[in-house]
């Protein structure tokens, strides 16, 4: 596939996966507006990788659409389908667990993965402000927390991403008092 056609075609692909599903709250906002919210993070901080784009698009469709890795490879090729993979979650993980495994595998990221990731934590706290889950504060603290440890491990990823990301986990940090 071309480089100019990818991200589009991510998003078709992103759309039509998550179709149904709606982000946590209860308002029923659809869970599209996530990955293009991740999407939209990176490009806002200048990231015109269209690999990185299209992956940002794609990253919960392993995780919650049930697609494999193969189909990515097929519809979007090995580098595409590679960044989703690794910022995707091992199945049959607990939440607790797959926030370790994040954390222990974030410093043997990709570069184009460990930006994906940091904007995907960005976008969530960002969420957790803005369209608050129903979580406890102390719910919300943990989620930060975990975050903050995950970026922690990466290193220095991006200097504008790593901006915003203080920014968001400060926000939510606040939010849960």
């Amino acid at each position: 596939m071309e480089k100019a056609g990818l991200v589009v075609s991510a998003v078709a692909f992103a759309t039509s996966a998550h179709e149904g599903q709606v982000r946590k709250g209860g308002r029923g906002i659809p869970y599209i507006t996530h990955p293009l919210a991740v999407k939209a993070i990176l490009e806002g901080a200048g990231v015109t990788d269209q690999v990185v784009l299209a992956a940002a698009v794609l990253h919960d469709t392993i995780e919650d659409c049930g697609v494999t890795q193969a189909a990515l490879e097929a519809e979007f090729g090995p580098e595409v389908a590679l960044v989703v993979a690794e910022v995707s979650d091992a199945p049959g993980l607990s939440k607790t667990a797959a926030k370790k495994a994040q954390e222990r595998n974030a410093p043997f990221m990709s570069e184009r993965g460990q930006l994906v990731k940091l904007a995907d934590k960005t976008a969530n706290l960002t969420d957790i402000v803005e369209n608050p889950p129903g979580w406890k504060p102390e719910a919300v603290r943990g989620y930060a927390t975990s975050a903050k440890r995950i970026v922690a491990a990466m290193g220095s990823v991006h200097e504008a991403l790593e901006t915003g990301f203080a920014a968001a986990a400060k926000r939510a940090m606040d939010s849960a008092g």
